[in-house]
């Protein structure tokens, strides 16, 4: 069994910088191409894989954190969503448009992930 999760883009980023997504399923996980010189949206359009030997679990968390990425720094998180994969578990597919918290706990929009 495969969890199989198509991140779109995410819009309505503060600055313009480059950005990174993180996507983290049961301690795995899987990183996006770096974005250069982005403004208020990052396209990212990536498909992860995580292949999984257990049936999903209602309890499942999938959490996608972006990034603005730094070659010298750490990079800093712009935002998190965490997604409890009940729904995935229930009709086996799921299309999302949920908002990311910053730090501050403000909203980011985030488009079409696709599970």
């Amino acid at each position: 069994m495969d969890l199989v999760v198509h991140l779109i883009k995410v819009s309505e980023l503060k600055g313009k910088g480059d950005r990174v997504a993180k996507l983290n399923f049961r301690g795995i996980s899987f990183s996006t191409a770096v974005l250069e010189n982005c403004e208020n949206e990052a396209n990212f359009d990536e498909i992860f894989h995580w292949n999984i030997a257990d049936a999903l679990q209602v309890h499942d968390v999938l959490e996608v954190q972006v990034f603005n990425h730094s070659k010298v720094f750490a990079n800093r998180v712009l935002g998190t969503f965490r997604m409890v994969l009940q729904q995935v578990v229930e009709n086996g597919k799921l299309e999302v448009t949920e908002t990311l918290l910053d730090d501050n706990h403000t909203p980011l929009r985030v488009y079409n992930i696709s599970l």
